[in-house]
């Protein structure tokens, strides 16, 4: 099993056996140059995989599932059960409803779209010759992966977690998730990952920035590969940011300012996340060892003569 990489078309190296498409929107265009070709090479997949797992809450995925059909390809699709939409698996609250039979599929992570992804692991399972109660009920026990909700760490009464979410419809998913989780008051580092996604999601991301009870803090754009766009920062999405009331954003010179913001802003009972698919991910622990050292300030010392 592995995740195959859309982002320099490396994915169609392969002929899966089972392919699974989550959802598909505008993204990595430096390499695919129009949406266009994105979704033509979606549908290249589709088509050189054996059986396709489809989530046709997507109207794209819908789409290539259908065309994918149409060619000759097995598809099995899922869909939120509220959606109204037809599909070989309907995902409810607690459980997924499947050849007539409703099987309960608990997740240990919070958010309903870790439910629409559990299922479709579980259709892909179940393809491969799993049994489907045993499939379901793993589960519940799976911790997930690594910088997905990752808890990382507690100190000073804060919890600090991990999360690779770098496109707009992920990161208003992740809070989403976290309010879902009864998580309170947020504060979000969030670290924009290369300056042509920035470009075309600002307002994207701030829209999904924007949310209730959370000081959000912004690094500078990790550009990785690419070279810097004039005029393209973390302040073009600042500018789309609409703060409610109660909440704020900063934006930070560098990741280490950045994680003192987050970390200074945090109080007993919040939960700081670190975002992005850059190196914002080291700034949890730098989160965690300045919270660390407030916590050790802030205890009394012992008595050396009691």
């Amino acid at each position: 099993m592995l995740e195959a990489d859309e982002s320099d078309g490396s994915f169609l190296r392969y002929s899966p056996e089972v392919a699974i498409l989550l959802n598909i929107e505008p993204d990595h265009l430096d390499h695919h140059g129009t949406v266009e070709n994105l979704h033509r090479a979606f549908g290249d997949f589709a088509a050189q995989s054996r059986t396709v797992v489809a989530c046709v809450d997507d109207p794209v995925v819908r789409g290539l599932a259908d065309r994918a059909r149409a060619a000759g390809t097995r598809v099995l699709t899922y869909a939120t059960a509220s959606s109204g939409l037809e599909a070989d698996a309907l995902v409810g609250g607690t459980t997924v409803t499947h050849a007539g039979r409703e099987v309960p599929l608990m997740v240990s992570s919070p958010g309903h779209h870790n439910r629409l992804n559990a299922t479709a692991a579980w259709l892909a399972a179940i393809e491969m010759g799993a049994d489907p109660a045993a499939a379901a009920a793993s589960f519940a026990s799976f911790a997930g992966t690594g910088r997905r909700y990752q808890l990382r760490g507690e100190a000073a009464g804060v919890r600090v977690i991990d999360d690779y979410a770098h496109h707009p419809t992920e990161v208003a998913a992740l809070l989403r998730a976290a309010r879902d989780g009864g998580v309170g008051r947020m504060v979000v580092l969030f670290q924009p990952a290369l300056f042509t996604r920035t470009q075309m999601h600002a307002e994207g991301f701030g829209r999904a920035l924007s949310v209730a009870d959370t000081a959000v803090v912004l690094a500078p754009v990790h550009g990785d590969r690419e070279d810097p766009i004039e005029g393209v920062t973390s302040a073009s999405i600042a500018a789309h940011a609409t703060m409610p009331e109660g909440s704020s954003l900063v934006l930070a010179d560098d990741l280490e300012e950045a994680a003192r913001l987050a970390a200074d802003l945090a109080r007993p009972g919040d939960t700081v996340f670190t975002v992005g698919s850059g190196t914002v991910t080291l700034a949890a622990d730098w989160i965690l060892q300045r919270l660390a050292t407030r916590e050790a300030a802030a205890t009394p010392a012992e008595d050396s003569d009691g």
